[in-house]
């Protein structure tokens, strides 16, 4: 098997999408429902799906003044509303693109696996220095305790993640079955290979020591295998960087009392800081064969985190970046299962949000909790039930049924 990583930095900005066509050469899902995103009346963004309702006074889109580095900011929209602070709006919002544009700048460093950077040791620093103890940024050793917490292996798919990307930049049917082990045998076989190394403490472990220390343990053997075989990126978030990205900008700008604001990334994670009166609206999307459309709002007030499953693209930007839409309509999603490496996806769409008493949980939590209810050939019933007691809600379509934790929801139908 061949190298197919793909260097993430070259993900163009996703652009607003209201609709998604049908083609003669090429079965696309068209996308009924306007797929916006609006704070407060202002942006648009045709992925995160939430709309605060009030007032549009004060509320304005923040953007970084860092220049191009990475695409962390191209994957997010910071929504803000000025004026709420003591000090004036434009002195705020001076602060604010402060804050933020060092936060992406950060994040970029630490998260990724395609930089280097003496500033920060990141996860760049660990994949290329193995079986070395190295000191790293706080927040990366959090990061990385929260996604290997009960023994979750999913960041030890570095290499399996760069291939899927090479998935879902495929250009033909026929250029996407090569890379498929759902439609390749030979490929199958050879991540199941991956896998089993993958999954083993002995083949590789990132032992934590405290003190933001840690040892990324790699035999000599899993080395070789690698070498020969994949790209060399032992540790990698893969699918479930944007979540962690999310956390740590929201709390850089928790840090700094700046918390007027909803932050979201294009692939549904969405950290919602602003504990104001108005009311949140959630735009919820039902697909029904190849077609996604509107399924009425939930309504809901206070600091949340939510964070939007789907097995389907919301633009052509993410069909080609994180989807592959076969001709015949089958649909490879990015959600990799570290059991055996497989994409699966147990529903067409889940949402997923903490409740009014668990407003600090991040997406990053809220992903590790729900992560086994979704990631897998069916929706796990009691790992749902589960749920409530750790604070946090789920929402999903049987049919014209909604299923729901939420005693309280306020659900709106279309």
């Amino acid at each position: 098997m061949g190298r197919t990583a793909r260097d993430n930095r070259d993900r163009p900005h996703p652009q607003p999408v209201e609709r998604i066509e049908l083609s003669e050469d090429h079965l696309r899902f068209r996308v009924i429902a306007v797929v916006v995103f609006l704070v407060l009346g202002l942006g648009t963004l045709g992925y995160s799906l939430l709309r605060l309702l009030g007032s549009n006074q004060g509320w304005e889109t923040i953007e970084v003044n860092n220049g191009s580095l990475g695409d962390v900011s191209k994957e997010f929209v910071l929504q803000y509303r000025l004026g709420a602070a003591d000090l004036s709006p434009t002195a705020e919002k001076k602060a604010l693109t402060l804050v933020y544009s060092d936060a992406v700048r950060r994040a970029w460093l630490l998260f990724y696996t395609a930089e280097k950077s003496d500033e920060v040791i990141g996860l760049t620093a660990l994949n290329e220095r193995p079986n070395e103890e190295l000191a790293i940024d706080q927040a990366l050793y959090d990061a990385l305790e929260r996604v290997t917490k009960g023994g979750n292996r999913a960041i030890y798919l570095g290499p399996l993640y760069g291939h899927y990307d090479s998935l879902f930049a495929s250009q033909s049917d026929q250029e996407a079955t090569e890379v498929d082990p759902l439609r390749n045998p030979a490929v199958k076989e050879e991540i199941e290979r991956l896998v089993s190394f993958a999954s083993d403490p002995a083949m590789i472990e990132l032992r934590f020591l405290g003190d933001c220390r840690v040892l990324l343990s790699v035999s000599a053997e899993y080395q070789a295998y690698l070498k020969e075989n994949w790209e060399e990126t032992y540790l990698d978030f893969g699918w479930m960087r944007n979540a962690f990205i999310a956390d740590y900008i929201a709390d850089r700008l928790t840090e700094q009392g700046l918390t007027h604001g909803v932050l979201s990334s294009q692939d549904g994670f969405v950290r919602n800081l602003y504990d104001g009166k108005e009311e949140a609206s959630y735009t919820l999307l039902r697909r029904s064969g190849n077609e996604i459309q509107g399924a009425g709002t939930m309504k809901y007030s206070g600091a949340r985190s939510l964070l939007f499953f789907h097995d389907y693209p919301l633009s052509e930007a993410q069909e080609a970046y994180s989807y592959y839409c076969y001709e015949d309509g089958t649909v490879r999603a990015p959600y990799v299962d570290p059991a055996d490496g497989m994409l699966k996806a147990a529903a067409h769409e889940m949402l997923l949000y903490t409740d009014a008493e668990h407003g600090s949980l991040g997406c990053s939590e809220l992903l590790m909790e729900a992560m086994q209810c979704y990631v897998g050939e069916k929706v796990m019933t009691p790992q749902l039930a589960s749920l409530e007691s750790r604070g946090i809600m789920y929402l999903l379509f049987d049919g014209e049924k909604i299923l729901t934790n939420d005693v309280n929801l306020k659900y709106e139908p279309e």
